[in-house]
């Protein structure tokens, strides 16, 4: 092992089971589950962002980015969040072994780099916190880079949903700005990968036109009636709610890995090193995997002054980040032998390691409303068998304003 992968093998090692302290409503508080929390490697980037790899950089920014907007500094969250504007991919689903082995050696020194799912939600985040500032220019920024990361990862016949909330919040924001060709597209591209009433509603009102099934689901009782009443400003509001699964590492056999990880073993060229390998005696690999969760049933209320109002929901994050991690078992254990051959320690993260995925939303809710310009209270709650949880805000409107608001129950 070379004196840098030493160094970083030390570090981890030395990071244990870490506990993070974070923000919570504008004072500290170590209540935060250790299961997701950013382990004592990662928190020197913000001493230190010379000693912590790139990947590692990013993550912590989603991590802060996140705790930032859940407790409404959107300012702080959409600084931490934009570090995505910038961000490549890594990976493509239909990509062919030689490509893919490339990215194994890309991603090798940094196993837990942020994923597909995280960067596409956190670009999502990113465009709805720049949206709450009054900022649509760099929300149109946001919204454009994620329109640009998806379109080249996922085929067009691709109905999953890859980040369907930020595709609505986007197309708010477009039609906001008085954009509303771009605005309708991104209400398709919503439509295209899943059944949505809102994204109807907001389409047939882009197009001034009628359609009377979402019309009568935006019909319900609420503090004021539709939309074509004089002086009314429209109100968005997305809520996410829980955390997707942690990530931990998971030891899998040499023998078993290679199998694994299939032609891309013989596109990488390290065939027969991985036959050194079991003959010097490494029995094992270690290659990021999600942790076993048991899905959340929580379902948000939203209440605005007072006034129930419906969610629908958008996005299942949990689900799509499992999906993605299912495609990159193959490449997580070529690029786990790939560390194994250059030498570096293939068993560094046994020790316990607390890092996690995000604390990204499990799933995703959003409703939009009309109500009289003024101040107007928002509030999302979430009843579980371990008590409520809670968020708010207040939000005040114009004449004839679109607000989007976000708030994150955790």
């Amino acid at each position: 092992m070379d004196r840098r992968g030493l160094g970083f093998a030390t570090i981890l090692l030395l990071s244990g089971c870490a506990r993070v302290q974070h923000v919570d409503g504008g004072r500290l508080s170590d209540a935060y589950d250790p299961a997701t929390a950013l382990d004592r490697h990662v928190r020197t980037c913000e001493i230190d962002p010379g000693r912590c790899p790139r990947a590692d950089r990013l993550r912590l920014d989603l991590e802060r980015g996140f705790l930032a907007h859940a407790a409404g500094d959107r300012d702080a969250a959409y600084a931490r969040l934009s570090a995505l504007l910038d961000v490549e991919p890594f990976w493509t689903p239909t990509a062919d072994p030689e490509t893919v082995a490339r990215r194994a050696y890309a991603v090798a020194p940094e196993p837990y780099r942020p994923l597909v799912t995280e960067t596409l939600a956190g670009l999502g985040w990113a465009m709805l916190a720049a949206a709450e500032r009054g900022d649509d220019a760099a929300a149109a920024r946001a919204a454009v880079r994620f329109s640009e990361l998806r379109e080249r990862l996922y085929d067009a016949r691709d109905r999953s949903e890859h980040g369907a909330f930020a595709s609505y919040v986007a197309g708010q924001i477009f039609e906001r700005m008085g954009r509303r060709p771009v605005a309708r597209a991104y209400f398709r591209e919503v439509l295209a990968t899943r059944e949505s009433l809102l994204a109807r509603a907001a389409l047939a009102r882009t197009e001034d036109a009628q359609d009377p099934v979402a019309n009568a689901y935006l019909a319900m009782p609420r503090p004021t009636s539709t939309g074509t009443d004089v002086g009314y400003s429209r109100i968005v509001v997305v809520v996410g709610v829980g955390h997707v699964p942690p990530l931990r590492p998971e030891r899998l056999p040499v023998a078993f890995a290679r199998t694994l990880a299939g032609p891309y073993v013989d596109a990488l060229g390290i065939a027969d090193r991985v036959d050194e390998l079991e003959a010097m005696g490494v029995s094992e690999v270690v290659v990021p995997d999600l942790a076993p969760v048991q899905r959340s049933k929580d379902t948000p209320v939203l209440w605005v002054d007072d006034h129930r109002i419906r969610l629908e929901r958008l996005s299942d994050l949990a689900a799509e980040l499992e999906a993605e991690a299912r495609g990159l078992r193959r490449l997580s254990a070529a690029a786990a032998l790939l560390r194994a051959v250059q030498g570096q320690d293939p068993t560094f993260l046994r020790a316990p390691d607390t890092r996690s995925v995000t604390t990204l939303p499990a799933q995703v809710y959003a409703a939009e409303l009309d109500l009289p310009p003024g101040l107007h209270q928002v509030r999302a709650e979430v009843a579980s068998s371990s008590g409520s949880r809670r968020a708010a805000t207040a939000v005040r409107t114009a004449d004839r304003d679109v607000a989007v608001v976000g708030l994150t129950v955790l």
